[in-house]
């Protein structure tokens, strides 16, 4: 009896709680999220559910199925429109009071541009998009309304009429070894679309930090690589079309890509000719930016002229220069210093697609004054026209089509302006020029009008303050390490005048720019050691007479064990003669290989070995490479190299 009476209170008690639930749903103390989520409408089109990203056709139909939980307010209006078009629904239910005869009902579909239906409830009549209807992205608006006008829910969905998917085919990023705080080009591959222009978002841990449309140039970014080692979950994404004005993309695309970066400490073959900004009067690294890193004070920041996109080419990226896109630096001119121009270098990486035409221009404003570098024939020249005269000096070397590194040092020296080049490393003699005079005020251009089309890497001009020698970067150095990577020992050719960091000179060797030179009495020692575990290739270049000079290799202990002069005879450490080289124009080329019993040293070329004995002991290295003069005048070393010939 006392369990049937629990089970009756319990009864009871169940009643009264769903009594007050219904008039707690009805109430208007529910904020608007609470009323919304008595409610549920999904969205169809052909079938298939709508979401945020859902692709549609003009002319398509949008149908709503509503449903609302039990005690929910009655929903008296449904308004589904698509916004920026004129596509609209309003649907009334007969909580809207617009029950009645036919004639009522028209009546009431005239008055408030609503059509009635039986309830708001279930599967609804569906919109219909225009034919007509724009591609492009719109949001599509749905509100539920009571019959006093109050909002019972309010949804959005983002959605893409009349354009097609994108597909992302790949993505590539270089370099492929990312240093800590390097620039890294993102390239995207996509496949083309029939209409439309997709909107790429790039994004590194779920954060964005570049996205625009790819006509834009967005299919290629560059991103700066954290200082801390690492992987970073990178990330691109492909969306049909840009989002509505005011609006981003809060959801995902269906197009998207992912990958792992790995940043790690560069190695030294990744050094090149633009890491030291401290060096550069004006320095533009073009690696996704036009900054001006260069020490020099600057009142305008460079301009861009046409539209510049970032571009790859083997081995390397930067901008797009050419005709019809260029560089304005406002400021630039040579530099000068107490009234007198100046020893200057100017640095320019290009992988130019002509052979013809200028690359850099600095030009006054008053047009009395003119200096161009550029390519005649694939040879370089500097060009100058200032007080009605013009002169020109060309380089004796042709480049071969591909990327180069190309340094010009203009130097005054007893009346005239001499002019070097050095070519990928290679010091490249060319005619001096007249005297520069102190330039007006003017401003640099890179690229532009009358200019080479290609891809532009990277810009310097380098210049010491007093100085009558032109600073220029170790490019002999730099670029072997680029061409032979780990396998180099030692590469030099003293472009700056400066002994290079573990090179140490005595007695009468002194470096000047583009040479070390030997008076009487030095030497000059190489580091770091070689291990000779493995063949090397050596190399050596003098420049004017060389009497008095040899190539040495020295063991740990400081025996000598190997001399070749530049005429190529080799002697052993005694003294005694082993034979002779071939030796062309001064360039001395030979391949040492360790051996039974001592090494082996023959010409790279090919021929007949040279044996050059030494006791076991003497074999364990490492070994260093000297250069000494006994009695030497004026000779000089230009250039020095060692590698490893396995590689």
């Amino acid at each position: 009896m006392k369990a049937r009476h629990a089970l009756r209170g319990l009864c009871c008690a169940a009643l009264v709680s769903s009594a007050a639930l219904s008039c707690e749903l009805s109430s208007s103390l529910l904020s608007e999220s609470e009323r919304s989520g008595l409610y549920e409408v999904k969205l169809k089109s052909g079938g298939a559910l709508l979401d945020n990203g859902s692709l549609l056709e003009a002319g398509s139909s949008i149908a709503a199925n509503v449903s609302r939980l039990t005690g929910a307010a009655e929903i008296a209006f449904l308004e589904l429109g698509l916004e920026g078009s004129p596509a609209f629904l309003k649907l009334a239910g007969p909580a809207a009071g617009l029950a009645g005869s036919a004639a009522a009902k028209d009546a009431a579909k005239d008055a408030a541009g609503s059509t009635q239906v039986d309830a708001i409830e279930g599967e609804l009549p569906p919109l219909e998009l225009p034919a007509d209807l724009p591609p492009g992205a719109y949001w599509l608006r749905l509100q539920l309304s009571s019959a006093e006008g109050r909002s019972l829910q309010k949804s959005s969905l983002l959605v893409f009429v009349g354009l097609p998917q994108p597909r992302i085919e790949g993505v590539s990023v270089y370099p492929p070894s990312i240093g800590p705080g390097q620039a890294v080009l993102l390239s995207l591959d996509t496949s083309p679309t029939r209409a439309g222009d997709p909107w790429i978002r790039w994004s590194r841990d779920g954060l964005a930090f570049a996205e625009g449309p790819l006509s834009g140039g967005f299919g290629r970014v560059v991103w700066a690589a954290p200082r801390l080692e690492g992987a970073y979950a990178l990330s691109v994404e492909a969306f049909p079309a840009a989002p509505p004005e005011g609006s981003a993309f809060s959801f995902r695309a269906a197009a998207r890509q992912e990958l792992k970066a790995m940043v790690k400490e560069a190695s030294a073959a990744a050094a090149d000719e633009f890491d030291d900004a401290l060096s550069f009067l004006s320095l533009l690294r073009l690696d996704g930016s036009f900054d001006d890193a260069g020490v020099r004070a600057r009142l305008k920041a460079p301009v861009p002229l046409g539209s510049p996109l970032l571009d790859v080419y083997p081995g390397g990226f930067g901008y797009s220069f050419g005709p019809d896109a260029g560089l304005s630096l406002p400021g630039l001119m040579p530099p000068a210093y107490e009234g007198r121009s100046a020893a200057f270098s100017l640095v320019l990486r290009l992988a130019a697609r002509e052979e013809e035409g200028r690359l850099l221009r600095f030009s006054s404003e008053d047009g009395s004054y003119l200096l161009e570098l550029g390519l005649e024939g694939g040879k370089p020249f500097v060009s100058l026209a200032s007080g009605g005269e013009t002169a020109r000096s060309l380089a004796p070397l042709a480049l071969e089509p591909a990327a180069h590194t190309i340094v010009a040092c203009l130097q005054p020296e007893e009346g005239r302006t001499q002019v070097t080049w050095v070519l990928d490393g290679l010091r490249v003699e060319a005619p001096s020029l007249p005297p520069l005079p102190p330039p007006p005020e003017g401003s640099a251009l890179l690229g532009g009008p009358g200019s080479i089309a290609g891809v532009y890497d990277g810009f310097g001009l380098m210049s010491a303050a007093g100085s009558s020698r032109p600073l220029a970067p170790p490019s002999y150095r730099l670029a072997s390490r680029r061409r032979w990577k780990a396998s180099l020992a030692l590469a030099e050719a003293f472009e700056d005048g400066l002994l290079p960091p573990g090179v140490s000179a005595r007695g009468g060797a002194s470096a000047s720019v583009g040479a070390v030179r030997f008076k009487g009495d030095g030497s000059l020692a190489f580091a770091p050691p070689l291990k000779l575990d493995l063949p090397y290739v050596v190399e050596a270049d003098f420049a004017g007479p060389s009497r008095g000079l040899s190539l040495v290799l020295q063991d740990p202990s400081g025996l000598r064990l190997l001399a070749v002069t530049p005429s190529g005879a080799a002697f052993d450490g005694s003294g005694t003669s082993l034979g002779s080289l071939p030796v062309a124009a001064g360039k001395l080329a030979f391949v040492l290989s360790p051996s039974r019993g001592g090494f082996r040293l023959a010409s790279p070329s090919g021929g007949e070995a040279l044996r050059v004995p030494a006791e076991g002991s003497l074999l364990a290295g490492p070994f260093t490479l000297l250069v000494e003069g006994e009695g030497a005048d004026d000779a000089a070393l230009a250039r020095i190299l060692a590698r490893e010939a396995s590689r």
